[in-house]
This record gives structure tokens, C-alpha cells and sequence, in this order.
């Protein structure tokens, strides 16, 4: 009798546990006979299953300074309570169904990213790698303003490597030099704001610094000093 095929076989599936009492004939051509057996199909756990995973890329490609934002939807066909357990590179990150993870600019490389889900009693695990690419950060200078007095020299205080570690290059708007230096005269009183190009060897920005120079009186200076001897 069904579900058995006519050759006398069944294949359970995980919604079949439970007691079955079915019946089967014999027949040899001239006595036929029945006979009644009951079969208990045991109860087997079965693991979670993942019905939709996001990202479902195998290979994950982000940016430094992005954010990925990851989720799972899964299920239990024994009804079992489920658990959560993302892991980056063996380090938990969540222990929901969902969450996210801010990769910073020292986040260049590829990542493991694990995914755990347990009923208790078996776990389904899934294992993706993320590569982050690497984002080159334009140079900043943030120059404080300079104020000095005429006859002294200005020297600007600039930085050989950038954020990202790379070589930075200059140049100069006159009448500073190359050297980022300008020795003041007794004429150069007044405000300046100088251009500075800064390259670390991908992009090339244009910052300004400010440069006050203060009247210095000569002449009254002079007099001092003639009067003194």
C-alpha cells in the first residue's frame, strides 16, 4: 500500500516521522496471503537551512571607508530556536541575523567573513572572503596662519609622507623658495596668502597659507640707537 512503491520501497522525507501501519501481499502464483507490520519512522534533526543570504556574492569587493551591511533569512524545518554568529577575520562582528561593519582606510586586503546558524544541536556555516580595495586619501595641510615680524624668515613646517604613507612633493608660490623658506626684507610688511601644490604621487591639491609680516620702524630704530650714543 502507499506510500510504498509496488517493488516495496518508501523514501521518507524530514516531515515523515511517526508510526505507520501498513499491510503487503504475497501471492507465489497459487496461495496468496496478508500480512500487517508497523513501521516507526524516527524523528531526525535536521540543520538550518538558508533560504536568502545578502551580499550572495562569493567575492565581496568594497572600499576602504565603505560600510557592508550584511543579512541572512533562515529556517529550521524541526521549529528548532535559531542562533547567529558573524565572524571578520575570527573576530565576532554580530550576533543577529543582520548588522554591519565600517571598513576604515587600514582595511586594504582580503577578509574572511563566517557565518554560523545553530539549532542547538547542528550548525550550518558559510564562508565568504571580502576584498577591500584600496582608497588613495588626497593630502591635507591644514596650515596654522604665520605671524612675524619684518627681517625674519619664514619657514614653513610640512610634512614628508601623508596619511596613506606616501611621498609628498611641493612647490611653491614666490617668493618662497624651494626649500619652503622666504627671508623678509624691511619691505615685506603685510598680509600674504601664498599658494602651496602638494602631489603624493596620485593627486596633486592646491592649498594656501596665510603669512602676516608686521611693520618693523626702522628709522625708529635708528634713532634709538644714534640718541643712545
Amino acid at each position: 500500500n502507499p506510500p510504498f512503491s509496488k517493488d516495496g520501497t518508501w523514501e521518507t522525507t524530514t516531515n515523515d516521522a511517526g508510526l505507520y501501519p501498513t499491510e503487503f501481499t504475497v501471492d507465489d502464483g497459487e496461495f496468496k496471503e496478508k500480512f500487517r507490520v508497523g513501521i516507526e519512522i524516527l524523528n531526525t534533526n535536521q540543520p538550518p537551512l538558508i533560504k536568502q543570504i545578502s551580499p550572495d556574492q562569493e567575492i565581496i569587493q568594497i572600499e576602504e571607508d565603505e560600510t557592508l551591511d550584511f543579512m541572512v533569512e533562515a529556517e529550521d524545518l524541526d521549529q528548532d530556536k535559531l542562533t547567529y554568529l558573524w565572524k571578520l577575520d575570527g573576530e565576532i562582528i554580530s550576533k543577529e541575523n543582520s548588522g554591519e561593519y565600517a571598513f576604515d582606510f587600514e582595511s586594504a586586503g582580503e577578509h574572511t567573513l563566517e557565518l554560523t546558524i545553530s539549532d542547538g544541536t547542528l550548525q550550518t556555516e558559510l564562508v565568504k572572503t571580502v576584498v577591500v580595495e584600496n582608497v588613495n586619501r588626497k593630502p591635507e595641510l591644514n596650515l596654522p596662519p604665520i605671524k612675524i615680524k619684518e627681517g625674519e624668515k619664514v619657514i614653513l613646517d610640512l610634512p614628508e609622507l601623508d596619511q596613506d604613507f606616501d611621498i609628498l612633493s611641493y612647490s611653491f608660490e614666490s617668493p618662497l623658495d624651494e626649500k619652503s623658506e622666504w627671508q623678509t626684507d624691511f619691505e615685506d610688511a603685510g598680509e600674504y596668502k601664498l599658494e602651496i601644490m602638494v602631489s603624493d604621487g596620485q593627486d596633486t591639491v592646491t592649498e594656501k597659507v596665510e603669512i602676516n609680516i608686521e611693520d618693523v620702524d626702522k628709522d625708529g630704530d635708528m634713532d634709538m640707537i644714534l640718541h643712545f650714543n
